[in-house]
């Protein structure tokens, strides 16, 4: 019986050194200091939206050769974000942009240094390379491409939709199937994603 007591008490004061050490971690960011691969700006941006959640943020590793195939086949809309309600844009193109956002805002990671985004738009998800799509769309897909993120059309679906290479936003690609370029991308380890 004294050997189980002495067991207990190990176990008690073990698991009270883990809580005491994981509580002196999450109160050592109160300088908002960069921790666990978050920049200062990541910690602040959380603390400053929802008060005392940087304690709980933990960020991705930043890594070399980071590489994701984004799919956009869908012209499901998220009309949230915009300041005119009548401007639509693809929810696929609003992740998108929100990835690359991230990265750069939270881990200071520049496209075609640290990681590289392919963008391969089929099905509905050509609607929102047009140029005569809502001008938001236009500029958040002209930001991709600005910052040198290819952007590729499936042929199949332009012919589909009786679209030429004129009426896409200026510096899209194509390519005959985007199905086959996404699984063209995956067998070249790229991260398949499609938001």
């Amino acid at each position: 019986m004294k050997q189980r007591n002495t067991i207990k008490g190990i176990i008690s004061s073990t698991a009270a050194l883990v809580i005491l050490t994981q509580l002196t971690i999450v109160h050592a960011d109160d300088d908002i200091e960069q921790r666990d691969g978050c920049t200062a700006e990541a910690i602040a941006a959380a603390e400053a939206y929802d008060p005392g959640s940087s304690a709980l943020t933990e960020c991705i590793g930043v890594r070399d050769d980071f590489k994701i195939v984004v799919a956009w086949n869908s012209s499901a809309t998220n009309g949230k974000i915009l300041k005119n309600n009548d401007q639509k844009v693809g929810q696929q193109v609003v992740n998108a942009r929100n990835l690359v956002k991230d990265y750069a805002n939270n881990y200071g990671m520049t496209h075609g240094d640290k990681y590289n985004v392919v963008v391969v738009a089929y099905a509905g998800g050509v609607d929102w390379l047009k140029k005569s799509s809502d001008p938001i769309a236009i500029e958040m897909v002209q930001d991709l491409l600005d910052k040198g993120i290819k952007i590729y059309a499936c042929q199949n679906t332009m012919k589909s939709k009786n679209l030429k290479i004129a009426d896409l936003i200026d510096g899209v690609r194509v390519v005959p199937a985007g199905v086959s370029a996404v699984v063209d991308f995956s067998n070249r380890q790229y991260t398949y994603i499609t938001p």
